[in-house]
C-alpha cells in the first residue's frame, strides 16, 4: 500500500470512527464499541499509552496475545501488561500507527476484529527506526454491559 492508499484509508478509518459503523452496514452498537476498542488499541501504540494499551483485556480470562517478534504466545494478562510495558520503553516515538481493512464481525458473545496496520517508530536505545507492515485478529467476549479482548495474532503482511 503506497502512501497516498494509507491516507485514504486513513481518512476512511477516521470517518468510520467518527459515524460509529463501517460505510453501507446499519449502525450496530456492539460493533461499534468492538471499533472502539481497536482504536483504543490503537491509539495506545501511536502515543505510546500503557493504560490504552493494557485496558482493552479481559483480566478475569486466560488471554493469550500472540506478537509478531514472538515465537511463543503470552498467556494472562499479567504477561501481555508486562509486554506492553516493554513495548512502551523500546520506543522514543511513533511516527506511524495506521490501521486499514478493519472488519469486524459480532456472533453472539463473541466478536471478531481483522485489520491490517503500518507502524514506524524510533527506538528508545538510538538503534535506528523500526518500520512493520502487518495483520491482526483480535478476539473478544462480551463481559458484562461491554466487551474486552482475550485473544491477539498478528503476523507480517505477505510479499505477494
Amino acid at each position: 500500500m503506497d502512501a497516498k492508499q494509507r491516507r485514504r484509508e486513513q481518512r476512511r478509518l477516521e470517518r468510520l470512527r467518527e459515524s460509529g459503523s463501517e460505510p453501507g452496514l446499519p449502525a450496530d452498537p456492539d460493533r461499534d464499541a468492538v471499533a472502539a476498542l481497536v482504536e483504543t488499541l490503537r491509539r495506545g501504540f501511536a502515543e505510546l499509552d500503557l493504560a490504552a494499551l493494557t485496558s482493552i483485556w479481559d483480566p478475569g480470562f486466560d488471554v493469550v496475545h500472540c506478537p509478531i517478534e514472538r515465537a511463543e504466545p503470552l498467556h494472562g494478562k499479567p504477561a501481555i501488561d508486562a509486554y506492553y510495558a516493554a513495548y512502551v520503553a523500546r520506543f522514543a516515538r511513533v511516527d506511524a500507527m495506521e490501521l486499514h481493512d478493519l472488519t469486524i464481525e459480532v456472533l453472539g458473545d463473541a466478536a471478531v476484529a481483522f485489520f491490517g496496520f503500518h507502524f514506524e517508530g524510533d527506538l528508545a536505545d538510538a538503534a535506528g527506526s523500526f518500520s512493520v507492515d502487518g495483520r491482526a485478529t483480535i478476539v473478544f467476549r462480551r463481559v458484562g454491559a461491554g466487551w474486552a479482548a482475550v485473544h491477539y495474532h498478528g503476523s507480517r503482511a505477505g510479499s505477494l
